[in-house]
């Protein structure tokens, strides 16, 4: 029984991952809810986080906050009953990017530098990087460049050393976006262009593609900037 689980959990993920390279987030959304539905039914809490982390990225890159304050909860309750360090860490994450949505920063900040201090304490660098992430944004998005590029340049060193190429492409695509030096943004786009190409990642294809466009276009270079806006 347990076997077939895992094997319908395996293959769910794959799909989900299939959906998002597509950009058809909306497919993965419901293959993610089955994850944890099985996740749940297995009693594995490893993959109700990982189920509940990718749920919250699309819930936040769809701007559905029901869907996120959802996850939030879900992620706050598997936590109630552990005093390990990992799972509090990830409710503290959960809340810091639902508190983001809801455009209370300072909320949002302090949540996510509380998971990442209890992260680094487990020693979970998927954590770690998705806190770092998340700091950069926020930064980003309250007009803080020096320390969103700080936040970033620590999680792409991070997300390098978990080989993890997708969130890898992710980083370098926001980190280029607060790179003030033309020349190192082109750098980073060009890098994540190469890594969604490669992966088959049709939105973070597109993304990089725009903005290597627009950075080429402000170096001069108009020729290069319109073979990436066609």
């Amino acid at each position: 029984r347990h076997a077939t689980l895992d094997i319908r959990y395996a293959v769910l993920s794959a799909r989900a991952r299939c959906y998002e390279r597509t950009g058809t987030l909306e497919e993965e959304a419901i293959d993610l809810v089955e994850m944890l539905r099985l996740a749940r039914e297995m009693r594995d809490p490893e993959r109700q986080v990982e189920s509940l982390r990718r749920q919250m990225f699309i819930a936040s890159s769809l701007g559905k906050i029901a869907d996120l304050k959802r996850a939030t909860q879900a992620m706050a309750a598997l936590a109630r009953h552990s005093t390990g360090k990992k799972l509090q860490a990830d409710r503290l994450y959960a809340a810091g990017v639902s508190s983001a949505a809801e455009n209370e920063w300072a909320r949002a900040r302090k949540y996510l530098e509380r998971a990442l201090r209890l992260h680094r304490q487990a020693g979970d660098k998927t954590g770690m990087t998705l806190d770092l992430w998340y700091l950069g944004r926020l930064a980003r998005d309250i007009g803080k460049g020096k320390d969103a590029r700080d936040y970033l340049e620590n999680a792409l060193a991070l997300v390098r050393d978990l080989g993890d190429r997708e969130f890898e492409c992710r980083t370098l695509i926001m980190l280029g976006a607060v790179i003030r030096d033309e020349a190192n943004k082109r750098a980073c786009f060009d890098q994540a262009l190469d890594i969604a190409h490669t992966l088959g990642h049709l939105p973070y294809e597109a993304s990089a593609c725009n903005n290597a466009s627009v950075t080429y276009w402000r170096l001069g270079l108009y020729r290069r900037a319109r073979e990436y806006a066609e």
